[in-house]
């Protein structure tokens, strides 16, 4: 004989298991579409994709991405930088290109312009600053590279960060094929693990 709350904690589970696999898309098993089925009646979903949340995803915000970097220093040593934030795996690899290359690979980056400017700075307050609508000044945001003395600008778009990568790679010299860097959705780790 099983216990109410332990039937319940099952049901719990196997629903909320359901639900985040139909918000992200993936196919659902016959017990799965039970035990939401309450749930699918009400906010007018179809199982094809036809209901109106396709209209509107994420209610209507903007898909949080992250960067994925695939590093490959040498054969059969593989890394790979994947922050939930994508300013963060930006620092990481540009620490890790830090900690591998030494401070020549950090000096070069910071004589040379970027497409958004000035990436990498040791004066942040004076390269990264901006005036606001009202006059008054602020900084881009910006963090430091390890204890090197240099800070990199973080703010911008996801796709500017992933293309800042591939231009670093180019100016520090890395091989073509070393670095992979892609642009995903935050929620394809939780696709992997639900599918």
């Amino acid at each position: 004989m099983v216990a109410n709350s332990v039937v319940s904690n099952r049901q719990a589970r196997l629903a909320t298991k359901a639900y985040l696999k139909r918000k992200l898309a993936l196919p659902l098993t016959e017990a799965e579409e039970k035990s939401i089925a309450h749930l699918t009646a009400r906010s007018g979903f179809e199982p094809d994709g036809s209901g109106d949340h396709a209209a509107a995803p994420h209610g209507g915000r903007k898909q949080a991405r992250k960067i994925r970097i695939e590093i490959n220093w040498s054969p059969g040593n593989q890394e790979v930088i994947c922050d939930p934030k994508a300013s963060d795996s930006f620092v990481r690899f540009v620490t890790r290109l830090y900690e591998v290359n030494g401070m020549e690979a950090l000096d070069k980056l910071a004589g040379r312009r970027f497409s958004r400017g000035v990436l990498l700075s040791k004066s942040p307050r004076k390269d990264f600053r901006y005036t606001r609508n009202d006059g008054s000044q602020g900084d881009y945001a910006n963090q430091p590279i390890a204890k090197s003395g240099y800070a990199l600008l973080t703010h911008g778009e996801t796709w500017q960060k992933t293309s800042d990568i591939s231009e670093i790679c180019r100016v520090v010299g890395i091989p073509s094929g070393t670095v992979k860097v892609e642009e995903i959705e935050k929620g394809d780790l939780l696709r992997e693990l639900l599918a």
